[in-house]
């Protein structure tokens, strides 16, 4: 458990790209959904994934619980990445900076 009393581990926020090993920043799954391709959208999970940005990397983003990642290939260019480009974590109200807690829980 962290100081602010969540269950966020701060090492959740980091994870090494599993192609280029470069540090990787957690990201929601909800915000990865609406820009993969429509017909691989079915595998993203409830949980959490990681943002490779390395531009020299062909992995977007990836999943270590569930082994799941998805490529340049795998995502819609048409796709509005307003959600993933601005911060959409919501932040612990404690004061943790790391919290997936929503607002009022």
């Amino acid at each position: 458990m962290t100081a602010c009393g969540c269950n966020r581990q701060t090492d959740e926020l980091e994870r090494q790209c599993p192609l280029c090993k470069e540090k990787s920043k957690n990201i929601n799954f909800m915000a990865v959904k609406p820009v993969v391709k429509q017909d691989l959208q079915r595998f993203v999970q409830k949980d959490n994934y990681y943002i490779c940005r390395n531009t020299n990397c062909d992995v977007v983003f990836f999943n270590e619980e569930e082994n799941i990642v998805f490529l340049t290939r795998d995502i819609d260019m048409s796709a509005d990445f307003s959600e993933v480009s601005k911060n959409n974590k919501h932040k612990c109200q404690k004061g943790c900076g790391g919290c997936s807690q929503k607002k009022g829980g």
